[in-house]
């Protein structure tokens, strides 16, 4: 079999490894949200689940010998996939008389704070 080859399968491979691993994350993420939906669990606890479940992808992606930077898209997908689905319910959840907008805005830095730092930012 020659070197191309090789390297095609070997990328085929990874790429199903990349995909496996996103499908399996956006599952278990939804999950995780609809119980934090149906028990109205702790905004911040819901977030630092979702950090470290992510974290916990991450790791066995590495020790599996997947690439930093397909690690880190994996992540960031998997990141944006969370927030939007807690921004959304952040919607959902709102008053008529409040604006999108702000409520988007000032969520999505609740989110980015609590993920980084896994507590409040007060």
């Amino acid at each position: 079999m020659s070197a191309s080859v090789k390297r095609m399968k070997r990328d085929e491979t990874t790429m199903d490894r990349i995909d496996f691993s996103l499908k399996l994350g956006v599952g278990i993420l939804s999950e995780i949200h609809e119980y934090y939906r149906e028990t109205s669990q702790d905004d911040a606890e819901h977030i630092r689940q979702l950090a470290l479940i992510i974290k916990g992808i991450s790791d066995v992606l590495r020790i599996e010998g997947i690439s930093n930077d397909d690690i880190e898209h994996i992540s960031a997908k998997l990141k944006q996939y969370g927030k939007d689905l807690y921004i959304n319910n952040c919607l959902e959840s709102a008053g008529d008389n409040d604006i999108e907008s702000n409520i988007r805005d000032e969520n999505q830095e609740l989110f980015d704070y609590i993920y980084e730092n896994h507590e409040y930012p007060y």
